[in-house]
């Protein structure tokens, strides 16, 4: 039986395209493969994920949080150290590692312990050259180790295809291993959850679900629009992750207009996103990684027959804008929300459905192929 470790620094609670791919390795032949995650402990949180399959553990040391520094560092060195002591005592024979900050436990197993293991490497996130140099100290110590074993690994992805041109442009002269495109999409069964005959209400139901800021997002344009609209439309806010100064203004304005609904976990979001209209994406594109991004709540909302508004900021997420048909994907100015006629955007008349085709068991499969490669 192969044995496949997935490293993932941040606890995977709060990563869904983990927990879709852990899902989709239960859902292949039993007796194919053994696997173990390493990821942080949820602080604060007892919601944690089990696994459909007993193939499936998940092991996690050190705690995540944003306690003092010298705490945060010490919950690195445990989980380094923790995860390559149980690695070598387990030897894996594929390692999987997410993100950077994950590198370091599969890296070392790699040079020192085990070179014949097959290193597979996913980001998240595009960061740019910049950021790494101005950066957390650690991330830029670790990305110069990846670089050294880029060469070594067997598949390297990133979400979309602006990203590993970027990618592939920030490297030159590093050698790479074969790049691919990892979309994040949802489970296929979400689409038991879009109808094609839903009306649109009145008032208009807009949601919006994930962390939330005023620096980096166009969370007060949206708010004050949301209340010029006289009660015309509703703004419902599903977060557990948002700044004191958001949640502070978000809280002085209007609550029967813009509520808050507490935290919605991942797999109720289906039957969460089918009371609402349209959802919402706010990024501001203010680095690199948000400019060329097709965020998962878009294929999210997307998944369960919401139109969704988005930045015209976002250029990874123009290609998915729709016309003639909905759900509709409507790229928007939100500097000037004042000129938006809703009205027109929400009216569906003549238009025919056409449901989302994106979702994860379509794009994982290459990835377990690697997994399953000699």
């Amino acid at each position: 039986m192969r044995k496949l470790a997935v490293i993932h620094f941040s606890p995977i609670e709060l990563y869904p395209p983990v927990l879709n791919w852990l899902n989709y390795i239960a859902s292949q032949p039993a007796g194919e493969i053994e696997v173990r995650v390493y990821t942080m402990t949820l602080t604060g949180s007892s919601g944690w994920f089990i696994p459909a399959t007993p193939n499936i553990k998940i092991i996690r040391a050190g705690k995540s949080g944003n306690g003092r520094a010298w705490e945060r560092y010490l919950n690195y060195g445990i989980f380094y150290l923790a995860t390559l002591a149980k690695m070598i005592s387990w030897r894996p024979d594929i390692v999987l590692y997410y993100e950077t900050i994950s590198s370091l436990p599969a890296l070392l197993y790699k040079k020192y312990f085990r070179r014949s293991v097959r290193l597979l490497i996913h980001y998240h996130e595009y960061t740019s050259v910049k950021e790494y140099e101005q950066g957390m100290s650690l991330s830029r110590y670790l990305h110069r180790f990846e670089k050294q074993m880029y060469a070594s690994a067997a598949w390297l992805s990133q979400t979309n295809e602006d990203r590993v041109r970027y990618f592939t442009k920030d490297q030159a002269g590093v050698g790479l291993p074969p790049l691919h495109v990892l979309p994040n999409y949802p489970p296929a069964g979400w689409k038991k959850a879009s109808v094609g005959d839903r009306l649109v209400s009145r008032p208009l139901r807009v949601v919006y679900i994930g962390a939330l800021s005023l620096d980096t997002m166009y969370t007060r344009e949206l708010a004050n629009w949301v209340l010029q609209q006289s009660g015309n439309v509703i703004w419902d806010i599903y977060t557990n992750n948002m700044s004191k100064e958001t949640r502070s203004f978000l809280e002085s304005v209007d609550k029967t207009l813009i509520r808050f609904r507490g935290s919605a976990d991942y797999f109720s979001l289906p039957a969460v996103l089918a009371n609402y209209d349209v959802g919402v994406i706010l990024y501001k594109g203010h680095i690199p990684n948000y400019v060329y991004n097709a965020p998962n709540k878009l294929f999210e909302y997307m998944a369960c027959g919401l139109d969704v508004w988005l930045p015209d900021e976002l250029k990874g997420s123009q290609p998915y804008v729709t016309s003639g048909i909905y759900p509709k994907i409507i790229s928007l100015n939100f500097s000037a929300l004042s000129l938006f006629n809703w009205q027109a955007a929400a009216d569906h008349t003549g238009l025919k459905w056409q449901p989302a085709d994106y979702y994860c068991e379509k794009v994982l499969p290459a990835l377990w192929q690697q997994v399953l490669a000699n």
